[in-house]
């Protein structure tokens, strides 16, 4: 396998440590990075100019975090998704898909072009919230007139998604069988159909996780106790390269920062021993490297 073509340096944003930071957003008309805690129960973000960051305890596992059209963040939490403020001060549930199955929490989860939420569940482990490995989740769409539609039933473990640059295309990580799925994507009833898979990930990868696309549409993949990135052709299923993380659990990647070719990279301390811990003083932090492409502007959701 190809190690990588660029040098990356990639550096800490910040200081603040997360137990599981994941689904690092960029806002380019706030220039501020939000991000999640999934197992600290918190939603955070940094302004880009001077540094501050602020967080919200939400007191709840959660999936994931995406910006809204009209002001404020959409977030999937254990109560369910609820809209949030910008200033991340107010939240306001909406609705939970199934409220019955009180052993599943919600994954990741991204909007499409025409601002509906793409999101998963899975079923955990009480003790750390890590998934259980069994196949009692399912796959949703949250449209925007807030309604929930079961889109792939009985899943596992669904991380990243990511769409093609003419939409036509849907990408979604299967963590378990170390695959990147392959869908047709019909952007204008929202439906996905044609199942292939387009990268199968070697397993001394470690487990693929979260992932985005630049926009010559090739996906890069954080890879749990990989660590690394690694960016991949989905036409072909080739590797192009792989980026080294000074940190075990590499969990998600989004691009953003004023010209959008800036690589915000989230990372765990989770299940980590006290040795590695010191070995590894900065896993649970957020890095950031400057890159030689450029990303798009992630969809909001139009609810």
């Amino acid at each position: 396998m190809s190690a990588g073509k660029e040098k990356y340096e990639i550096k800490v944003l910040d200081n603040t440590k997360s137990i599981a930071g994941e689904t690092p957003v960029w806002d380019s008309s706030s220039s501020k990075l939000y991000w999640i805690d999934f197992l600290g129960g918190k939603i955070s973000s940094i302004d880009y100019a001077d540094g501050q960051v602020k967080s919200l305890d939400v007191n709840s596992k959660i999936g994931t975090v995406v910006l809204r059209q009209n002001s404020g963040l959409l977030a999937a939490l254990g109560t369910g998704f609820n809209f949030i403020d910008n200033d991340l001060s107010k939240m306001e549930i909406i609705s939970h898909p199934e409220p019955e199955k009180i052993n599943n929490r919600f994954n990741d989860g991204k909007c499409d072009c025409k601002g509906r939420l793409w999101i998963s569940t899975v079923s955990q482990d009480f003790e750390n919230g890590c998934a259980t490995m069994e196949p009692l989740g399912s796959f949703y769409c949250l449209d925007t007139d807030l309604s929930t539609r079961t889109v792939i039933d009985k899943v596992i473990q669904v991380n990243g998604i990511a769409w093609s640059p003419d939409n036509k295309k849907m990408y979604l990580v299967d963590t378990c069988a170390f695959e990147i799925l392959k869908f047709d994507f019909d952007e204008e009833k929202g439906e996905i159909r044609n199942r292939e898979v387009a990268v199968k990930i070697p397993q001394e990868f470690s487990f693929p996780d979260g992932m985005c696309r630049d926009l010559d549409g090739n996906l890069w993949v954080a890879h749990w106790g990989g660590y690394k990135l690694s960016r991949w052709n989905p036409s072909s299923g080739k590797l192009i390269e792989t980026i080294p993380v000074p940190v075990p659990n590499v969990t998600c990647c989004s691009f953003g920062g004023p010209e959008m070719d800036e690589l915000f990279i989230t990372t765990a301390s989770f299940g980590m021993t006290d040795s590695e811990l010191e070995k590894y003083p900065d896993a649970g932090k957020i890095f950031i490297c400057k890159t030689q492409v450029k990303g798009p502007e992630v969809f909001r959701f139009k609810g």
